[in-house]
């Protein structure tokens, strides 16, 4: 049976804090596909995934360690940045999908520098370095996309969140992260489980149950 949900534990799920609400999301879906084939899960909670770790590797070391990172762990570069452009449109932020479309123009046109890209080590290639700066800029500047959240909040906690985002108050952890958190609350794709029901797809995967 396809997972078609993304699975918390009550404890995890607390929208007054809807940045953190996300984070436990994400990291549930990375947990889960990490143990269990990707042909368990449904396009939508795969290309979050892919998503959330082009971003988050981007933001924290650049595409050059998003390079180095995808060779390691031998993934598909096409996947990746499709999967992450997807999600991006589906946030509100189709600009991001441009960064990853050079993205793939740069791996097809340099296959012998891939593996001399290291990120934080150093080896960053010029080109991969501007689109660093051009993904940045672009986190931050979202504030329109916010805004526009932030007039069809649908509750109290939306509305705070958004806020506090616009005004880079404490909740805020770039833009693309703050439309990706109001598009999971939005999207009921979280499921609250037991701790025994969480167990138990945990096992499901690695025995590879359907």
């Amino acid at each position: 049976m396809e997972i078609d949900y993304i699975p918390l534990l009550s404890e995890s799920v607390d929208w007054d804090s809807v940045a953190d609400t996300e984070f436990e999301a994400w990291d549930s879906v990375s947990d889960l596909i990490q143990i269990g084939p990707r042909s368990r899960f449904s396009a939508t909670l795969a290309e979050y995934y892919l998503f959330g770790q082009y971003a988050g590797e981007v933001l924290n070391g650049g595409h050059s360690q998003l390079v180095h990172n995808s060779l390691v762990r031998k993934q598909d570069f096409y996947l990746l940045a499709e999967g992450f452009s997807r999600m991006a449109v589906r946030v509100g932020a189709p600009e991001f999908a441009g960064i990853a479309s050079r993205f793939l123009q740069w791996i097809e046109a340099n296959p012998f520098e891939l593996h001399s890209q290291t990120g934080f080590e150093g080896g960053r290639a010029e080109e991969l370095i501007l689109l660093d700066q051009e993904f940045s800029e672009l986190d931050a500047n979202l504030s329109s996309v916010l805004e526009t959240l932030l007039r069809s909040a649908q509750d109290e906690q939306e509305r705070r969140f958004l806020e506090s985002c616009l005004e880079r108050g404490d909740a805020w952890r770039g833009d693309l992260y703050a439309a990706s958190a109001i598009w999971i609350k939005r999207s009921n794709l979280i499921r609250t489980v037991s701790s025994e029901e969480y167990r138990d797809l945990v096992e499901s995967l690695k025995k590879g149950i359907p």
